[in-house]
């Protein structure tokens, strides 16, 4: 999936012809959640449903970094009921709450934990989607789940805007740009409106090496 330099209604209109159903399970989405405006953008969440549809497969595995409030997992739960999502929060009173609003969704795990606590003792299933959203100083320790990607898998940063641009996030931004030169090749999927808000990631090739973390902090 590549879309640069539209409209977010644009690229947002784009997924609806695909997925007439996105905007009905958006507003279901933020039913009851905790509003705030640090949460992704319906055109991103719009993209987020799209990319997590093909894993709509029991037996595919998918993990968020970064559950904040719920929202972009209440998206994922939608787009694959069928998957089976963990999703992250490190952070008690947010955890809660999230915790509370995605109840409803079976396939959905809350996780009390930093991503590299996790990983520290995580030991399978291989990941089919890794949806990095987490804490945005620290996102390089996020860049060794890419190894626990089945081939064809996807992993997608959010965040990814440069300096000067709207909701700008120069450690999101640096760290992908950083990854680009060890993978060898541009993202896979882009997704950057025409504001430079973005999100940006790969997919997971059989050639492709193991990330060793060699400067993560």
């Amino acid at each position: 999936m590549k879309y640069t330099g539209l409209t977010a209604a644009e690229i947002h209109a784009k997924i609806r012809e695909r997925y007439p159903e996105v905007d009905e399970a958006l507003s279901r989405a933020l039913s009851g959640a905790h509003k705030t405006k640090q949460q992704i953008a319906p055109f991103q969440a719009a993209c987020l449903y799209a990319l997590t549809k093909r894993f709509d497969i029991s037996g595919c595995n998918i993990l968020e970094i970064g559950t904040y409030y719920g929202y972009s997992a209440a998206v994922m739960a939608q787009a694959a009921p069928h998957a089976q999502i963990v999703t992250l929060n490190p952070v008690e009173s947010e955890w809660e709450l999230a915790r509370e609003k995605l109840a409803a969704y079976k396939n959905v795990r809350v996780a009390n934990l930093y991503s590299w606590d996790y990983l520290d003792t995580y030991d399978g299933p291989e990941l089919d989607f890794v949806f990095v959203d987490g804490d945005h100083k620290r996102v390089k320790r996020d860049r060794p789940w890419f190894n626990w990607l089945t081939p064809g898998g996807i992993i997608l940063y959010h965040d990814y805007t440069p300096m000067g641009a709207e909701r700008h996030c120069p450690p999101v931004y640096n760290a992908v740009n950083d990854f680009v030169l060890w993978i060898g090749r541009n993202p896979d999927v882009l997704i950057v409106n025409d504001k430079k808000l973005g999100m940006a990631g790969w997919r997971k090739q059989a050639q492709d090496g193991i990330f060793r973390c060699k400067d993560c902090d």
